[in-house]
């Protein structure tokens, strides 16, 4: 889930400039700490309902839930494992196809993303909207695996004793519907979010680059040395394809001025 709401998060980067936008990483940071903290409540639940069904020890502690995800080198296979066994002693299939399936399009959406961090500000755009696909797959089947154990361990779960409850209140909920609640959650935090960044770039943004070259044609007027023109982009842009934009308007003027007529006196 954190993937999901993270790969259409990726949206409010900008698309021009290849710089993430101060409100978009701000968003996704509570998208991502919120679907993160949900996910992991989910699994500690899971795993004290495999407690409950009977059997031996579980082979990871308890606190591993939260461990797996945070210590290093540990973190590319302990959560993995943890699921695939609460989701073998949940009963749910003889296959964890779905569980491995999410586990790689989880890790490889997360190292490609620390990866990109390193690259200059066009390329991570590039890869962070390359891997928008991804995290979203690695997104929905992590809420087909939930929804499937969760299922699966509802079928397998005594069933409590029938207590009536006190006047004027309903009976608690199954886990089903508190999937269904978290899920609903998550889904209209993403919606505001989105369409909170989709407001927040109005589409004049997408003449920039066409600003951007106008300054390096007006810039290439006023002198005739092309290095100066590489000089003057790095000076007013930190980006890379800023830079380039503005050194192709600037030489491209300098190149219009020396074929030009020269003017002839009266």
């Amino acid at each position: 889930m954190v993937n999901l709401v993270g790969g259409f998060a990726s949206i409010g980067f900008d698309l021009h400039g290849g710089r993430p936008d101060p409100a978009s990483t701000l968003s996704r940071g509570v998208m991502t700490l919120v679907t993160a903290l949900g996910f992991l409540w989910w699994q500690l639940r899971a795993y004290d309902n495999v407690d409950r069904m009977g059997g031996p020890p579980q082979r990871w502690t308890k606190g591993w839930n939260v461990l797996g995800y945070v210590v290093p080198i540990a973190s590319f296979w302990v959560p993995y494992a943890m699921v695939r066994e609460i989701w073998r002693r949940s009963a749910v299939a003889p296959s964890t196809r779905l569980v491995t399936a999410w586990w790689v399009a989880y890790a490889g959406g997360e190292i490609a993303g620390v990866a990109s961090s390193a690259a200059g500000d066009h390329t991570a755009l590039n890869i962070s909207l390359a891997l928008t696909p991804v995290r979203c797959a690695a997104g929905a089947l992590a809420i087909a695996m939930i929804w499937r154990i969760t299922y699966a361990q509802e079928r397998r779960l005594p069933a409590p004793p029938a207590v009536p409850a006190p006047e004027g209140r309903q009976q608690p909920r199954n886990g089903r519907l508190t999937v269904v609640a978290l899920l609903g959650g998550v889904g209209l935090l993403a919606a505001v979010v989105i369409a909170g960044l989709l407001l927040h770039h109005p589409a004049s943004s997408a003449t920039q680059p066409d600003e951007i070259e106008k300054a390096g044609r007006a810039y290439g007027q006023t002198t005739m040395d092309p290095d100066a023109c590489d000089q003057e982009a790095a000076h007013r842009y930190s980006d890379s394809t800023d830079r380039l934009l503005f050194s192709a308007g600037c030489v491209e003027s300098q190149a219009n001025r020396l074929v030009a007529p020269a003017p002839t006196n009266p």
